[in-house]
């Protein structure tokens, strides 16, 4: 049996008037999720909103798995407005659920990061959704040319998982860090790491929105 304890935080940032960022952190769901709203689209918030909202929903029924979770919440964010293409209503979407038995499922739509910390490597699980200029080649809201795009991998005690949007990839990179990595190594995670994580974002300029979820896996035997 495991147990999961996890810090959350959000910011607007330095250099946006709006936060288009959403989350979703809950330790006894094992579930977490960080919606972007892309940042020069129509409805960024309400994407991020909707994308969210529909992923959980369908999550909190014993039925829902993570494919249909996420193609429903692309489907609802294509509804906002109703069409799709340029400028259209769209989010990015990056989840996490551990289980019981240490199952790790993810789905990811977009380049926001996931990422776990294990015996002092730190190993990208989700892939990012991008070309070769860096635009986004998968995000709720493309419509039929979205890409299921989910896996399984495990969870252990020890491990640390970290969810983000790439407001934190903006100002660290984030498997050579020595920043991030020092937070992720503390044997014992600070209740506040997400809280400082955002804000050495801001005290690195604050280019974006920022959200920051992270995970600890401890072995609830010893709790």
């Amino acid at each position: 049996m495991i147990k999961l304890k996890s810090s959350a935080a959000t910011h607007v940032g330095l250099r946006r008037t709006a936060n288009e960022d959403r989350y979703f952190a809950d330790d006894a769901k094992g579930l977490y999720v960080v919606c972007d709203g892309m940042g020069g689209h129509r409805s960024g918030e309400l994407s991020a909103l909707a994308a969210l909202d529909t992923f959980v929903a369908i999550l909190d029924d014993k039925t829902g798995d993570m494919s249909g979770a996420i193609e429903s919440a692309n489907n609802a964010v294509v509804r906002i407005e109703g069409i799709t293409g340029y400028r259209s209503p769209g989010s990015t979407l990056t989840a996490l659920r551990i289980l019981e038995d240490g199952t790790a499922e993810w789905a990811q739509a977009g380049d926001s990061d996931l990422i776990r910390f294990r015996g002092g490597e730190i190993e990208v699980i989700a892939p990012h959704h991008v070309d070769g200029w860096g635009c986004l080649t998968n995000f709720c809201g493309i419509g039929d040319e979205f890409q299921i795009s989910t896996g399984k991998t495990s969870a252990r005690p020890g491990d640390r998982f970290l969810v983000a949007s790439d407001g934190l990839s903006k100002h660290f990179d984030l498997k050579r860090s020595e920043t991030l990595s020092a937070f992720l190594r503390e044997p014992k995670m600070r209740p506040d790491v997400a809280e400082c994580l955002v804000a050495l974002c801001n005290e690195r300029g604050g280019k974006d929105n920022i959200t920051v979820i992270v995970v600890d896996v401890l072995n609830a035997e010893v709790l």
